[in-house]
């Protein structure tokens, strides 16, 4: 059995490493999901946007939306609220 002697200096190199890498898994992982959020509110922006722009009621819009989506009826309504044009 080979035993080496413990360097303290080496030990918190190893530990400042493992947390970079978490940290920049958290980092990545949560850029990734705030970037898949941002794509769906961009799309829903300009699914609302098209619906209106080519005549469609707003009543009928917001069905379309809310099966497109998988949206509850609150929150397209809130989505359509936002980016309907009056």
């Amino acid at each position: 059995m080979l035993l080496t002697e413990y360097n303290p200096k080496k030990h918190i190199r190893q530990e400042r490493e493992e947390a970079r890498e978490e940290g920049r898994e958290e980092g990545w992982n949560s850029g990734c999901e705030y970037g898949r959020q941002e794509g769906v509110e961009q799309g829903l922006q300009i699914l609302i946007e098209t619906y209106q722009e080519l005549g469609m009621e707003r009543e009928q819009a917001s069905t379309k939306v809310m099966s497109k989506f998988q949206m509850s009826e609150q929150e397209t309504h809130e989505a359509m609220g936002r980016y309907w044009k009056l």
